[in-house]
């Protein structure tokens, strides 16, 4: 899924709001822009111990507080719920 990847810190679309948006046809989740670039930069501009400063969607949603963003928060939320791939099960032929 796209969405996840653009939910991390290193990407170049970091929160891009029209690929977020197109979760509310999906799923019918709500996404105010205006949120989105408040979030955006409030994690872009955290402070920064550690060297490599990039941040995976488990750490973003970590950053993201509930109260203030709701809507990232819930985007977030589903996007390390759903599963990203599918995997096919193996048949197992008895013998």
């Amino acid at each position: 899924m796209r969405a996840a990847a653009v939910c991390t810190t290193s990407s170049a679309k970091f929160m891009d709001a029209e690929m977020l948006q197109l979760l509310e046809l999906i799923f019918g989740i709500s996404v105010k822009e205006s949120e989105i670039e408040i979030f955006k930069n409030y994690a872009r501009r955290r402070p920064s111990t550690e060297e490599n400063s990039d941040l995976g969607l488990a750490e973003v949603f970590a950053l993201c507080d509930k109260d203030i963003f709701p809507s990232v928060h819930n985007v977030l939320q589903l996007l390390l719920t759903v599963p990203q791939t599918s995997v096919t099960v193996e048949r197992l032929s008895l013998l």
